[in-house]
């Protein structure tokens, strides 16, 4: 989450298609992990970093779905996340949604998934009943706030507007100052 803080605050939200570096704070993200963080996709990662994350040019990544007797949701929030479109965006990739909502996202199964730089789009997922009774079960709606600090700026430049990041994320960080509550 650091990371994507830093990401936020420093640029200009405006994703870059070359390949490159697009922000002057690569070589600090770098030198903290961003390269080898599960949160960003590899786009993203290419789009902010490519040059100093040596992604300029590579083909694909793979990633492996959790096991089906280990299939569990490390987040209680996942219905609420999965209704907001976290299971079917590609802004996060499959390892991110395994980690965290493996069994709403329906991601428990023992094969390997291919990933293009650009888009998970082999990461199938289906409006099956798992995603349907984790809804049946949500709880009442938690109060309206912004667990980000810099939300006020971020606003300020655009974040609110930007197709660049999803409604989900919006919520997740800033749902009161982007009045989505």
């Amino acid at each position: 989450m650091l990371f994507l803080s830093a990401l936020l605050s420093t640029t200009l939200f405006a994703f870059v298609n070359a390949c490159g570096d697009s922000s002057s704070s690569c070589s600090s993200w770098v030198k903290n992990g961003f390269c080898s963080s599960k949160f960003y996709t590899s786009a993203q990662k290419t789009a902010y970093c490519g040059t100093s994350c040596n992604l300029c040019g590579s083909a694909t990544t793979a990633t492996t779905a959790a096991s089906s007797s280990s299939c569990t949701d490390a987040q209680s929030a996942c219905t609420s996340w999965a209704a907001n479109g976290f299971c079917t965006n590609s802004f996060y990739t499959v390892a991110v949604r395994t980690q965290y909502c493996a069994k709403t996202c329906n991601l428990c199964t023992e094969t390997t998934a291919s990933s293009s730089d650009s888009t998970d789009s082999s990461d199938s997922t289906d409006d099956s009943s798992d995603t349907t009774a984790a809804s049946a079960t949500t709880t009442t709606a938690t109060s309206c706030t912004d667990s980000a600090s810099a939300c006020s700026s971020w606003v300020a430049n655009g974040y609110c507007t930007n197709s660049f990041y999803t409604d989900a994320q919006r919520k997740l960080y800033c749902a009161k100052s982007c009045n989505l509550c």
